[in-house]
């Protein structure tokens, strides 16, 4: 069961193999930004365009490490996109070749991967989780390399890497506990000498979290932006969405939920039922899979994706109405596929996979494959047409936005949508009061609803300032409700078009005549 000896001829074939699939990559994420990166709400706040901001670092000062050789952030932002999604896909590659040894199986895994709608919707948009993948796999790929050379050193960067990828996304810090508990659990040393390297991996990744909070609570008077308290929501039905999600990153939406469940949790089912085996071999060191540092791959994925499905339910826990989204999900999917392909290779090469087993893993494989191939078309050919989030084309032809430029250019404007004005338009915006804070659902003590009413309606009395209604957006259901605004604050409505308003403050006689 030792992992497979690449020959000359199988290095070469995967060479060839491996360009295409890095072209592939990125001709679908050229086709996908044809029209530029797609922008999100967070992608405007990672660049820091207009009033917002982002407390996760790492992709910001990636854009900006950029910014001395091209100051158009969002351009920045397409080529770091096409960067890595080349890498990404590079990444997934080199893990499953090396571990696999077979280029069937690492086409195989590396398409399950890089070809997922949901990764490529990633992709293609101006947001962290693609350097969060890049983060994890890279971090993987030193720590065996360190196992494989019995090199501890190469802990040290990999421990970096953590660091910088928690900085990306906290939700990378599960990746870390994953590779100390591989290392513990990998009794080739003694005890006390996988405990110091294990210092060697999270002690860098520490430091650098370290530096940053202490930094950040000390120049912003915050740190992870995130109240450490029991402020989520969990029901039923956020648990369902979360299943849904799961089951529609292999099959399409449309499909009805009672074959997509079903199709997920044999998907499931079967992944674990792999892991676990493989885990029970290499724990046993069967067949000296211990003395492997490649060996330990699919472990290392496998406790990282149970480490992060109970990050998940601690952010349920702790965060209100966080989605269980594609976004989300999308480090669990690629470390189930990772656990998956990978252990069913070591498995059928010990001659312990039955082979109708095989042949039932073909099939689930060959209908995701599938799956994938028709979303990512159609998704890539709607992007191509378009574009993405406030990369549309449809924003350049938005008529509150043309009014919105008529308004003078020293005017304060505050919206339902500041992030779509301050990139669309390239002008300072700020959000209508917020009534609660919607990650705890709670009021702010520090900046009370009522204390930004009464900022807003002296902004609004100076004659300087308007209101924009974007109803494009919808979805921000802890600001003040337009009908609510007009009941409390005298507004006269200077703009409505098909797509939104614009208000102004109305004088005294005008008010009483409303």
């Amino acid at each position: 069961m030792a992992l497979p000896p690449l020959e000359q001829s199988g290095r070469s074939q995967g060479r060839v193999v491996l360009v295409l699939l890095m072209l592939a990559s990125a001709v679908v994420f050229l086709l996908n930004t044809r029209h530029g990166i797609g922008i999100l709400p967070d992608s405007v706040a990672y660049m820091h365009i207009g009033s917002a901001s982002h407390f996760a670092p790492g992709y910001t000062w990636l854009l900006q490490a950029f910014e001395p050789l091209n100051h158009d952030i969002v351009g920045n932002a397409k080529y770091v996109g096409l960067v890595l999604v080349i890498i990404n896909t590079w990444l997934f590659w080199r893990l499953l070749y090396r571990f696999c040894g077979s280029t069937p199986l690492a086409v195989a895994g590396t398409a399950l991967i890089a070809f997922s709608p949901v990764y490529i919707t990633m992709h293609r948009v101006a947001m962290s989780e693609p350097l969060l993948l890049f983060g994890i796999a890279a971090s993987a790929l030193l720590f065996v390399h360190g196992l494989e050379r019995r090199r501890p050193v190469w802990f040290v960067p990999a421990g970096v890497l953590m660091g910088l990828a928690i900085l990306t996304r906290f939700a990378a810090a599960p990746m870390l506990a994953a590779l100390c508990g591989v290392r513990l659990a990998l009794r080739d040393v003694p005890l006390r000498s996988r405990l110091v390297q294990c210092a060697l991996l999270a002690g860098p990744a520490v430091v650098v979290c370290a530096i940053w909070l202490m930094a950040n609570h000390l120049s912003a008077s915050a740190s992870t932006g995130r109240e450490l308290s029991f402020n989520g929501n969990p029901s039923l039905a956020l648990w369902n969405s979360g299943l849904q999600s799961l089951s529609i990153m292999l099959l399409p939406a449309p499909i009805p939920s009672a074959v997509r469940v079903p199709f997920f949790l044999l998907n499931l089912a079967a992944t674990l039922w792999l892991g676990a085996a493989y885990a029970r071999r290499w724990l046993g060191d069967a067949d000296g899979l211990q003395r492997s540092g490649w060996a330990a791959l699919p472990i290392v994925f496998g406790l990282f994706a149970l480490f992060y499905a109970l990050f998940l339910v601690a952010s349920v826990l702790i965060q209100a109405s966080l989605p269980l989204n594609g976004r989300i999900l999308l480090p669990l999917y690629v470390a189930l596929v990772l656990v998956a392909v990978m252990a069913a290779s070591a498995l059928s090469r010990a001659g312990v996979l039955p082979r109708h087993l095989r042949t039932g893993l073909l099939i689930l494989g060959a209908i995701i494959l599938v799956s994938h191939a028709v979303r990512t078309a159609a998704t890539t050919r709607e992007a191509f047409q378009s574009g993405v989030g406030y990369a549309d084309i449809a924003w350049s032809r938005s008529p509150v936005l043309r009014e919105v430029e008529r308004l003078p250019t020293d005017a304060r404007l505050y919206s339902n949508a500041p992030d779509v004005i301050s990139f669309r338009l390239n002008r300072p915006a700020e959000y209508l009061p917020r009534k609660v804070n919607h990650l705890t659902l709670k009021e702010d003590p520090r900046n009370p609803f009522s204390a930004q009413m009464r900022r807003l309606r002296d902004d609004l009395e100076s004659g300087r300032a308007y209101v924009v209604v974007i109803d494009r957006v919808d979805w921000r259901f802890y600001i003040v409700p337009e009908a609510e605004l007009l009941r409390d604050v005298p507004l006269q409505r200077i703009a409505n078009v098909s797509d939104g308003r614009v208000y102004q403050f109305a004088s005294a006689s005008r008010a009483e005549a409303r």
